[in-house]
């Protein structure tokens, strides 16, 4: 139902765990390279390649059940490996692949919406280069912005590791409040100019979702476990 399908794959992963985190441990950083190579090409490239020219290589097809669980096995390695590794980039470099990403995400839907005569959706897929660029971005940011979690000041610290166990929570129970906030405040995209709608509706939800899911954990002995 709606987004809970990823709850699915998380569980699929959540038991690949302790063959991964083996791998990603004990591996020299030539086979993470390999494999980071191989799950870019089988899982990123081909699908662009199928979007572009019409064309899958065989050789890289995997068959329809195993498609997830390579790609969110490859988003673990990748994901590990970029926090363990130290890259000397420009500060703006994560900030230039967000951008970079949105604005392929736009024109790219934009031609080929128009050339189907239908909104098309592909590149809003995390198996393309878009979506996989802002994911490096937005995971470098967080990442520079933890490394400073100590020099905030202690409110501050509090409330974002509050949000941080939250997190999960807010996922689940998101989609909810989302329906409630459209039917009874009468607020989605169309309510204002969708640049504003689409905003306040997000902080609308994203507020009541924290609130109610901080009050859910307060719950003794299974607060923590629901949300």
């Amino acid at each position: 139902m709606y987004h809970l399908w990823f709850v699915y794959p998380l569980i699929g992963l959540y038991l690949l765990i302790p063959l991964l985190g083996t791998f990603v441990t004990h591996a020299k950083d030539s086979i993470i390279h390999y494999f980071l190579i191989l799950w870019f090409i089988v899982t990123i490239l081909n699908l662009l390649l199928n979007t572009l020219v019409g064309y899958q290589p065989p050789i890289f097809s995997l068959p329809k059940n195993l498609e997830e669980v390579w790609l969110y096995t490859g988003y673990f390695v990748l994901g590990f490996y970029l926090s363990k590794k130290s890259f000397n980039f420009n500060k703006l470099l994560p900030i230039f692949l967000i951008v970079s990403g949105i604005v392929i995400t736009i024109l790219a839907t934009d031609y080929f919406s128009y050339k189907h005569g239908r909104f098309y959706d592909v590149f809003y897929r995390y198996t393309t280069p878009n979506v996989l660029m802002v994911s490096i971005g937005v995971f470098w940011i967080i990442q520079m912005l933890s490394s400073k979690l100590e020099t905030l000041k202690p409110m501050s610290r509090s409330l974002l590791i509050k949000l941080s166990e939250a997190s999960f929570g807010i996922y689940l129970m998101h989609i909810i409040i989302l329906n409630q906030v459209n039917i009874r405040l009468h607020l989605d995209a169309n309510t204002f100019h969708p640049a504003i709608g689409i905003l306040l509706t997000s902080v609308c939800v994203f507020i009541i979702s924290a609130v109610l899911t901080h009050l859910i954990r307060q719950i003794p002995f299974i607060g923590k476990w629901v949300a």
